[in-house]
C-alpha cells in the first residue's frame, strides 16, 4: 500500500486523536530503535515526518510499550486485523487506542499497561517478625496491639506494654527484646503468619540488635505475594526504602536484603509477576550511600524493575518531603544523579511523598496519601461527604496519578478524628470513585502489608486512643509527652485504621477482594456500563 494512502487511512479512521498520540509514538525511542531512521531525521519534525509516512506502513516501533506484532500475536483470537483494506499495524493501533489501553491490556509482552495499578509494598518486618519468632520459641503467645483492645472489650486488664517490653528481659539481663525488636508492634496478624522477607546474605555474619540475632524467614512468601498482587491486576509494586539513606546493619535488615530477596524471588519466580520500583531516601554526598546499591539491583533483573511505559527507561522513586532530603541534596540533584545512572542515562527519576495539597493538584510529583476534600480542605469524615475528589497528579514523566487507600489519616491514626477508618471499605470505595471520575494513567494503592509501627510520643502533644506508653523512653513527662501518657501510632493503629490490603486474621481477605474487583470494574468500565463503581466481589 501506498506510504500516503496509509497515513490517510491511519486518520480517516479515527483511531487516535493524532497519529503522534503518546500512546504508540515517542520520537526519542523512535530514533533510538531505528537507527537507519535517525541517520536522515534528527529533529522532532523529522520523525514525525517519517513515522506517519513510512513509519506506520512498515509498522516500525514507536513506542517502548506497543508492539504492534506483538499485540495481534497475543490477542490472535479476537481477529483484529480483519480489513484486508486496512494494514494490520493500523488495525492494532485502533484496538489498542480503543479498548486495550482502557482494558488493561499490554501492548507489548515485556511492558505494563499504558493505564496502570500499582501498590505500595513493605519488607521492613524483620525486627518485629524476629521478636515474635522469639516469644513463640518460649512458649509465650505472640500478640498485637489489635488483641490487646480486643482483650481489653473483654474487660481484661491488657496493655500494650504486654506485647513486648514486659518480655525485654525474657532471656536475661544482657538481653533486651524490646531493642531487639526495635520497638516496632505489630498491629495486625497476616493470615500467613507473623513473616519476613529477610535472611542474611552469605558471608556476612547474622546481625543482633539487642544482644540477640535477628532470626531469617521463609522468603517465598514473596513469590505468594507476586501471584496474589498479580492475581489482582496489580502492575507494579513500590518497595519502601524511604527511612534510610546509608548502609548500616539496620538498613540492611528492613530495607536493603528485603530488596534483594524480592528481586531474586520474582525473577525465579515460575509465572507473571508485578514490576518492581523502589522508593529511597537518597544522600548523593555520602560513600555510604544506598541508592547506587538499589540501581545495581536494577542492573541486575532488567526483566523484573518498572520500566517507563513510553521510553523502556527504569522507574526509580525519591523521598519528597520538602526540606531537601534531609539536607543532604536539593531534589535536582538527587534526580540527576539517578537519572545518570552511572553514565547509562537509562532512569526515569519521580518524587513521591506523602500528604498532598488540597489548594491545588500537584502538576509532577507523585502522593501516598490523597485525603478526601470538603469545603475546600481536606477530611477524614467520610461519611458526612458525597464524592471524595481528592486532588491528584496532573503529570509527570510517566503519567497522572492518583493515590487510594483503605483508610487515611491527616496527622495520627490514633488521633480521634484525624483517620477515617476502614468503615466496611466505604473509605477504599469512595477514593476509587475519582478513578473512575478522572481516569488516571496511574494508580496507586496505599498499601499491601504496612502491619507494624513504632509508638510515638515524646515530641507530641496531642490526644490519643492509643493506649499506654510503654516504657520511659515514651513515657518520659519532662520531654512533653501525650498529655495522658498514652501511645501516638502515625501511619497505622490497630485493624480499624491500618492501610493494609493482605489478609490478615483480623478482616480476612475481605479487601484484597474488594481490590480485585475495584481494578476488575475500572478495567471493564466501558464494556459493562451497568456498573459505574467496583462492587464488594468481582463477579
Amino acid at each position: 500500500m501506498d506510504p500516503v494512502l496509509s497515513s490517510y487511512i491511519f486518520i480517516t479512521v479515527k483511531c487516535s486523536p493524532t497519529p503522534f498520540d503518546p500512546s504508540v509514538f515517542n520520537w526519542e525511542y523512535y530514533m533510538e530503535t531505528n537507527p537507519d531512521v535517525a541517520q536522515g531525521h534528527t529533529t522532532e519534525e523529522l520523525a514525525k515526518s517519517h513515522w506517519i509516512y513510512h513509519g506506520i506502513y512498515e509498522e516500525r516501533q514507536a513506542m517502548y510499550g506497543f508492539d504492534y506484532d506483538e499485540y495481534l500475536d497475543m490477542h490472535s483470537g479476537e481477529n483484529i486485523a480483519s480489513d484486508p483494506s486496512i494494514p494490520d499495524g493500523i488495525e492494532a493501533i485502533r484496538h489498542w487506542q480503543y479498548f486495550g489501553i482502557q482494558e488493561g491490556r499490554r501492548g507489548t509482552s515485556y511492558a505494563m499497561p499504558l493505564r496502570r495499578v500499582g501498590i505500595f509494598y513493605l519488607g521492613w518486618h524483620a525486627h518485629a517478625a524476629s521478636a515474635m519468632q522469639y516469644l513463640e520459641d518460649e512458649d509465650v503467645t505472640p500478640q498485637n496491639v489489635q488483641d490487646i483492645i480486643d482483650l481489653r472489650a473483654q474487660g481484661q486488664p491488657a496493655q500494650i506494654k504486654n506485647i513486648l517490653y514486659d518480655h525485654r528481659d525474657l532471656f536475661g539481663p544482657n538481653f533486651d527484646l524490646y531493642e531487639h525488636a526495635f520497638h516496632f508492634h505489630y498491629h495486625t496478624k497476616p493470615t500467613p503468619g507473623y513473616y519476613c522477607i529477610y535472611e542474611p546474605k552469605p558471608p556476612t555474619p547474622t546481625p543482633s540488635f539487642g544482644g540477640l540475632p535477628i532470626q531469617g524467614c521463609d522468603t517465598s512468601i514473596a513469590q505468594t505475594h507476586a501471584a496474589q498482587l498479580w492475581g489482582a491486576g496489580i502492575d507494579y509494586v513500590i518497595a519502601d526504602a524511604s527511612n534510610l539513606s546509608e548502609k548500616s546493619p539496620h538498613a540492611d535488615v528492613i530495607q536493603l536484603r528485603p530488596l534483594e530477596i524480592l528481586f531474586d524471588e520474582w525473577q525465579s519466580y515460575g509465572g507473571m509477576t508485578p514490576q518492581i520500583a523502589v522508593l529511597a531516601l537518597v544522600d548523593t554526598t555520602s560513600s555510604d550511600a544506598l541508592w547506587p546499591l538499589y540501581l545495581d539491583l536494577y542492573d541486575d533483573h532488567p526483566n523484573t524493575v518498572m520500566r517507563d511505559p513510553y521510553t523502556g527507561n527504569k522507574v526509580f522513586f525519591v523521598v519528597d518531603n520538602d526540606y531537601d532530603n534531609q539536607g543532604h541534596d536539593a531534589p535536582g540533584a538527587v534526580q540527576q544523579a539517578i537519572a545518570a545512572n552511572r553514565g547509562k542515562n537509562d532512569v526515569t527519576v519521580i518524587q513521591l511523598w506523602g500528604l498532598n495539597s488540597y489548594e491545588d493538584e500537584g502538576p509532577y510529583e507523585w502522593w501516598f496519601i490523597s485525603p478526601c476534600i470538603k469545603d475546600g480542605y481536606w477530611t477524614a469524615d467520610i461519611e458526612g461527604i458525597g464524592s471524595c475528589n481528592q486532588a491528584h497528579t496532573l503529570k509527570s514523566p510517566i503519567g497522572s496519578q492518583v493515590s487510594i487507600a483503605p483508610s487515611y489519616q491527616l496527622t495520627h491514626a490514633s488521633q480521634p478524628g484525624q483517620s477515617t477508618g476502614r468503615k466496611g471499605g466505604l473509605t477504599f470505595r469512595k477514593q476509587f470513585e475519582t478513578a473512575f471520575t478522572i481516569q488516571p494513567d496511574n494508580i496507586l494503592i496505599w498499601s499491601w502489608n504496612e502491619f507494624i509501627a513504632q509508638p510515638q510520643t515524646k515530641t507530641l502533644s496531642i490526644y490519643s486512643t492509643g493506649l499506654e506508653c510503654i516504657g520511659p523512653d515514651e513515657c518520659d513527662e519532662e520531654d512533653g509527652d501525650i498529655p495522658d501518657g498514652h501511645s501516638a501510632w502515625t501511619d497505622t493503629y490497630a485493624s480499624e485504621y491500618s492501610r493494609d490490603i493482605e489478609p490478615t486474621y483480623e478482616y480476612g481477605d475481605f479487601y484484597y477482594r474488594l481490590m480485585k474487583s475495584c481494578i476488575y470494574y475500572y478495567r471493564q468500565q466501558d464494556s459493562l456500563p451497568g456498573y459505574p463503581e467496583c462492587q464488594w466481589d468481582q463477579p
